[in-house]
């Protein structure tokens, strides 16, 4: 499975339409306000578009739409899972994913798998690919193209990417690279 997520890139929606028609799982948007247009890509994309919980305008959405959500390590996702669509939660930890599970999460973003490439001033330690195995997780964090497969191998259910799409000049073609990734053998 694999995630694109949103950091500010221009022309977002025509960007996450196209990596969406290329076969994108899952398009994380994760910006300070729901973006013009935002509605018709979830209306096209049922179940593959997926707002960030602490964006402004996220709970409203979410009532009229039933969209899903992933939330921040800090959030608590009881308030989320009272209504209608999935939820999903950042965890920095196994206990942390594991806790969600028990939740009720859909999925659970691990990381940082590797040092993030969008996060340069990140000070935590890369966990390492290794951690993956058995927590059914999303990796997060230094995930490129060429370790993508890495992360399959070691028991990632998909790894998503804030740089390695949506800020590609082809969004589609980025989309059928790292699926290509994530299958390498």
């Amino acid at each position: 499975m694999i995630w694109a997520i949103s950091a500010g890139q221009p022309d977002l929606i025509f960007r996450g339409r196209a990596a969406l028609e290329a076969g994108l799982d899952r398009l994380l948007v994760r910006e300070p306000h729901i973006p013009a247009g935002l509605g018709a890509l979830i209306a096209d994309f049922p179940g593959r578009v997926v707002l960030h919980g602490r964006m402004e305008g996220a709970a409203a959405m979410r009532r009229e739409t039933g969209v899903a959500v992933h939330l921040s390590a800090a959030a608590e996702p009881a308030e989320w899972l009272a209504s209608a669509g999935d939820v999903g939660q950042s965890c920095h930890s196994v206990a942390e994913v594991q806790r969600a599970r028990q939740a009720g999460c859909a999925w659970a973003f691990l990381s940082p798998i590797w040092a993030p490439f969008s996060k340069p001033m990140d000070q935590r330690r890369p966990l390492g690919p290794e951690v993956l195995a058995g927590t059914g997780a999303v990796a997060l964090g230094g995930i490129s193209v060429e370790r993508a497969s890495a992360c399959r191998r070691h028991g990632a259910v998909g790894v998503a990417s804030m740089s390695g799409i949506l800020s590609e000049l082809d969004p589609g073609a980025a989309v059928v690279r790292w699926r290509l990734g994530w299958n390498a053998e």
